[in-house]
């Protein structure tokens, strides 16, 4: 359960959320952090300078820093899960891996309830794992303990017929002449 924390405070090893930053974000400033938190509802303020989460999920703006350097981690790890796959040993059941979809497609009339149903069932699968993660504590290099990133990463894809069938050249071509005529 998300405790409600403090932005800041000048008691020694009091959990804020300005510590929180600090320790996991990288560079990004507390204030750019909670500013974009409570700009997309995932973090609520309870009281003066007292926050609390509402929403595990973050899902940044399209084309935003954040939102490509989230497409390229992804895109890594899939292919990098393929890889491993590919060159596992007989007998080694490698990396969990699977797609599921209807042999003969979806009728587009039932797409928006499938994915109501895959939001709902997916969501609740990933809060699930996360706090079985959450039970164990960070790994501290420093005493010699070996770090491993892992994760699972669920996706729904819809696939248009007429995307597929075009060649990526076609389609840059098409975005190029759609962008020359703005």
């Amino acid at each position: 359960m998300p405790l409600e924390i403090r932005y800041d405070s000048d008691v020694p090893n009091d959990s804020t959320f300005v510590r929180l930053v600090q320790q996991y974000s990288g560079d990004m400033t507390p204030r750019a952090m909670l500013d974009e938190l409570m700009r997309v509802g995932a973090v609520v303020e309870t009281d003066q300078d007292w926050f609390k989460v509402i929403r595990r999920e973050y899902v940044p703006e399209a084309l935003a820093p954040d939102s490509l350097e989230r497409l390229g981690r992804g895109v890594h790890d899939f292919i990098h899960t393929l890889e491993e796959n590919m060159q596992k040993a007989a007998g080694d059941p490698g990396q969990f891996e699977r797609t599921v979809r209807p042999n003969l497609g979806l009728d587009a009339r039932n797409l928006p309830a499938f994915d109501t149903y895959v939001r709902e069932k997916c969501q609740g699968l990933l809060e699930e794992i996360d706090n079985w993660l959450s039970k164990f504590d960070a790994p501290d290099p420093k005493k010699g303990d070996e770090v491993i990133q892992t994760g699972v990463g669920i996706y729904h894809f819809v696939v248009d017929a007429q995307f597929e069938q075009k060649q990526i050249k076609e389609l840059l071509e098409d975005r190029s002449e759609a962008e020359n005529k703005d």
